[in-house]
């Protein structure tokens, strides 16, 4: 199975040129409009697995507009998925400083952050993203920060993240994140009831046969 920080990555979210806050970029002119046309081609080919036609597309896009900051998003997750980690980084930092309010590319970073073990600088990116008011994405952003705080041995932090998440949108994962914080907190107590809700809910997930077999490293 693919590890956790790249099954959380997020997408792009639109299809037009623009960040995940709906801060367009402007629409005049036929270099943004080609720079538009292309990225909803990169989308499209990213997400039925043609990596290699999707990156050609965005250097498309970069070409007709070199601020275009989602390709730049969308080129970190095809470098990732590649094993190209620096590259990816440098991609998502750009995509970060040509529009801080970008929480899907900061997310982004924040778990490779996260994956290469800079804790602190992830937590900041995680940070950032949730403060967007405008950000659809908090409770997969909240499982992410919550995760990486507890590989980071600060079960506290990613027990308060999985608390957030379950309270905006409940998943087999984040219910799990819960269990294995509050179990190494020492809450008993809470284990039992994210667990009751882990049976009702979601009975037949994998994390449900995680917690069958008490396997809390899995």
């Amino acid at each position: 199975a693919q590890p956790f920080w790249l099954a959380a990555l997020a997408l792009v979210l639109g299809l037009t040129a623009c960040s995940s806050t709906g801060t367009a970029v402007s629409a005049d002119g036929s270099a943004q409009q080609r720079a538009r046309l292309r990225m909803e081609l990169a989308l499209g080919y990213f997400q039925n697995g043609q990596s290699a036609v999707a990156m050609e597309e965005i250097r498309q896009v970069l070409s007709a507009d070199p601020r275009h900051g989602p390709a730049y998003n969308l080129q970190g997750l095809i470098l990732l998925q590649q094993g190209d980690r620096a590259g990816a980084e440098r991609s998502l930092r750009k995509a970060v400083s040509l529009d801080g309010h970008d929480a899907d590319a900061r997310h982004n970073l924040g778990l490779l952050l996260c994956e290469q073990g800079a804790y602190d600088e992830s937590v900041q990116q995680f940070d950032q993203a949730l403060a967007e008011p405008a950000y659809a994405g908090k409770s997969r952003t909240h499982l992410a920060a919550g995760t990486c705080a507890l590989q980071a041995g600060q079960a506290a932090q990613a027990a308060s993240h999985a608390r957030a998440a379950n309270a905006q949108q409940p998943s087999a994962a984040s219910l799990w994140l819960g269990m294995r914080a509050e179990r190494q907190l020492g809450h008993a107590q809470a284990v039992s009831d994210y667990a009751g809700r882990l049976q009702q809910q979601f009975p037949d997930s994998a994390e449900m046969q995680r917690y069958q077999r008490q396997a809390w490293n899995d």
